[in-house]
């Protein structure tokens, strides 16, 4: 499907064949796994048009492959954006995403309550890297307006927290960050595209931890982060440098999960819906 076409789509046509044009030739049902490392070129001009740019094509996988760039492209359709990429783990996505955005000097204001592993990267690693954080109660626009600083360069937030399942304002934090060009950094894992679509509400960039609902079947660890061009092409480049990109087997298992998304959230939903009208129900009972 192409990829004008497919943007129109409804979110589960975008789930299934998401990808599939443009990242191989025969028209296989399911995008296929370019299991490799190299690919073949040819003649050596060739592989020198594709070296420089002039020619589309792969020239190695922690640069780019097809199976990879399929789910990229999936990912990019369902949060409604221009671009994405893809890593080895959730936290390479979240890392990645900070060192591409952030310089030595620059301040980082985080939500008060975050993911464990985000926690510690950012009050204990980032710093290594020449940048200040500091946590905020995200839930108190005073205390979020007087946490900015002249050099906070990146507003860090999850709309659901993970594990806590604390709901964060994420238009009104925004709206706050983006008066000041704040770039609004947000960990979408807890809430992906097809139950809220952070980039409808102020947001940046997102970042995701695919091992969670996205891949859905507790066999595959990744992250991808989405955004406008500009953002990826940043991150795309710490990627490739740092080399915390994503196989083309866990893509593939990760593009496989794409097609039972919304079956998986609806079912989850409901259940969810089942469970907190019984708690209610509890309330009311021991209130008696």
């Amino acid at each position: 499907m192409k990829k004008e076409k497919l943007r129109k789509s409804g979110f589960s046509t975008r789930s299934v064949h998401g990808g599939k044009e443009s990242v191989h030739p025969v028209r296989s049902h399911v995008v296929p796994i370019y299991q490799t490392v190299n690919f073949e070129y040819e003649s050596f001009d060739q592989k020198l048009r594709v070296s420089s740019g002039d020619e589309p094509g792969y020239l190695y996988t922690r640069y780019g492959n097809p199976t990879i760039d399929a789910l990229n492209e999936t990912m990019a359709a369902l949060e409604e954006t221009e671009e994405a990429f893809s890593f080895a783990s959730g936290m390479a996505a979240i890392s990645s995403a900070f060192l591409a955005l952030g310089r030595p000097g620059d301040h980082v204001l985080a939500s008060s309550v975050l993911y464990g592993g985000t926690y510690n990267f950012l009050a204990n690693f980032l710093p290594q890297y020449g940048m200040e954080v500091s946590f905020v109660d995200v839930w108190d626009r005073t205390a979020v307006e007087e946490g900015f600083r002249q050099n906070t360069k990146i507003l860090y937030v999850e709309p659901m927290i993970n594990p806590t399942l604390q709901i964060v304002n994420l238009p009104e934090v925004a709206a706050l960050a983006k008066k000041r060009g704040i770039f609004t950094l947000v960990d979408n894992t807890f809430t992906p595209p097809y139950l809220f679509c952070p980039f409808q509400h102020g947001a940046d960039g997102v970042v995701h931890s695919t091992t969670k609902f996205i891949g859905g079947h507790g066999d595959t660890i990744g992250g991808i982060a989405v955004g406008l061009k500009s953002f990826i092409e940043k991150i795309r480049q710490i990627g490739q440098v740092y080399g915390g990109v994503m196989s083309p087997f866990n893509a593939w298992l990760t593009l496989r999960g794409l097609r039972t998304l919304k079956v998986r959230l609806d079912r989850s939903c409901e259940n969810a819906e089942v469970l907190a009208r019984a708690a209610a129900k509890l309330t009311q009972y021991l209130e008696l």
